[in-house]
């Protein structure tokens, strides 16, 4: 439309509320009593139609047994997750409330998944990169904006391609790094204010005074 400064100024992730952790991914996983030789999938938010979590029991199904799922979060598909995933026993903790240790969580884990392929943002994928766990998302707006697809993070087509986008996540030693590079870069709210400013300057506005 010719706006001369239009642009995006995404969410900033609040790096001043989240608490440092200070240990190792094993560090992590003793304190939390899991299992130090298995890998985690990690699951944040509202278990509601539109995050999809019935996708999880068919994916970690797919995953196969060396895999364990954890759930923080609660919502109307709450009983009917837990009754889909009763098959895979021990290898299913659901947290129905976030914990206070819940960025231990982040970075216990193998990989973060984000299943909502309309998700317009997603504040917990910006928390799990922060942390250095590298997330395998359903293409939507939000996660396409965040990842840099195999770099970052991997994106998913379907639902069918989630296990090798979170197989490949687990993978690559290099993505969980790159993930905690790229939120550190470009979505904390410094880098928002930075955005903010530079479209004030295209409009002939002094950003600085």
């Amino acid at each position: 439309l010719g706006v001369s400064c239009a642009g995006v100024m995404p969410v900033g992730l609040d790096t001043a509320i989240i608490p440092m952790i200070p240990g190792p991914p094993a560090e992590m996983r003793a304190e939390l009593k899991l299992d130090p030789a298995a890998r985690y999938l990690l699951f944040v938010g509202r278990l509601d139609p539109y995050k999809r979590p019935m996708a999880l029991p068919p994916l970690m199904e797919q995953l196969g047994a060396e895999w364990h799922l954890i759930v923080i979060g609660q919502g109307s598909l709450a009983g009917e997750l837990d009754a889909a995933m009763k098959p895979f026993g021990g290898r299913y903790p659901r947290l129905p409330k976030l914990p206070t240790a819940v960025h231990a969580y982040y970075h216990a884990c193998n990989v973060f998944v984000n299943l909502n392929d309309r998700e317009i943002f997603g504040m917990s994928l910006l928390e799990a990169m922060y942390a250095g766990c590298p997330p395998a998302a359903r293409r939507a707006p939000g996660p396409e904006l965040i990842i840099e697809d195999g770099v970052s993070g991997v994106l998913a087509d379907s639902d069918a391609a989630l296990p090798d986008a979170v197989r490949r996540a687990a993978a690559d030693p290099e993505m969980g790094p790159a993930a905690q590079r790229r939120v550190n870069e470009h979505f904390l709210w410094g880098n928002s204010a930075e955005t903010a400013l530079a479209m004030l300057e295209k409009r002939g506005v002094p950003a600085h005074g």
